[in-house]
């Protein structure tokens, strides 16, 4: 790779750990919102309570987590540009790839700013606010099947590579397999208000959340080594 291109490239390696770095700030004490998903369980009144509580701080933590959903687009793009240096000119994982990327974007995005409609108008009927509230979680938590569109092609193009300095190394294959099976149990979260299959449970968030993570650091460091490596 060109050195402009190598700067670009690991600009791309370093903007998915930033960009959900920004996104937890957006829902952590330390922007005055979400203690963890509020729970499917809560009250309409305490879930309306808590939006009229903590409105500016929703407000505010939604500049930070757009700002994430941003840095995990561009993260996506650049995997996009790695698997086609893997694949070649027809690149389908590349492409399937960067099509549940941006499906995973807007599963960021998307949620942030039904939060803040949720907060805008504090008056709003208690009803109201609990409608918000839940298609936002339901939204962020329930959509595994975007995930296996991004991580399913990144497993097949680096089991698939066949040259003598693989661009990225197969464990990374495997742990993006097994990240997947960790979204998968959050496809129940309609069925259940408690419990570890609830949109705020062990398995449906805290698991699939901590794999994500795992998977986006993991992704990240590989990525910058593979900008080093010539074509």
């Amino acid at each position: 790779m060109h050195q402009s291109s190598q700067m670009v490239a690991r600009l791309g390696a370093l903007s998915g750990p930033v960009g959900m770095l920004l996104f937890g700030i957006a829902i952590t004490p330390f922007m005055l919102t979400f203690y963890g998903p509020i729970p499917p369980s809560l009250p309409a009144e305490q879930v309306a309570e808590f939006y009229r509580v903590h409105a500016n701080g929703i407000r505010a933590g939604a500049i930070f987590g757009i700002a994430g959903a941003t840095g995990l687009g561009a993260f996506s793009a650049a995997i996009t540009a790695l698997l086609k240096r893997i694949e070649g000119p027809s690149s389908p994982c590349a492409y399937l790839q960067l099509a549940g990327g941006i499906l995973s974007v807007l599963g960021f995005l998307i949620p942030m700013m039904i939060w803040v409609v949720a907060a805008f108008r504090p008056e709003r009927d208690a009803a109201d606010i609990v409608l918000l509230n839940d298609l936002g979680w339901t939204l962020l938590v329930m959509p595994a099947w975007t995930g296996l569109l991004q991580l399913l092609p990144i497993t097949i193009a680096i089991l698939l590579d066949r040259s003598a300095q693989p661009l990225l190394p197969r464990w990374l294959a495997y742990l993006c397999f097994w990240t997947e099976l960790l979204f998968l149990p959050a496809l129940a979260m309609g069925f259940f208000q408690h419990g570890p299959l609830a949109w705020n449970g062990l398995l449906s968030f805290w698991l699939a959340a901590a794999g994500f993570s795992t998977w986006l650091i993991c992704m990240s460091i590989c990525m910058f080594r593979a900008a080093r490596i010539p074509d």
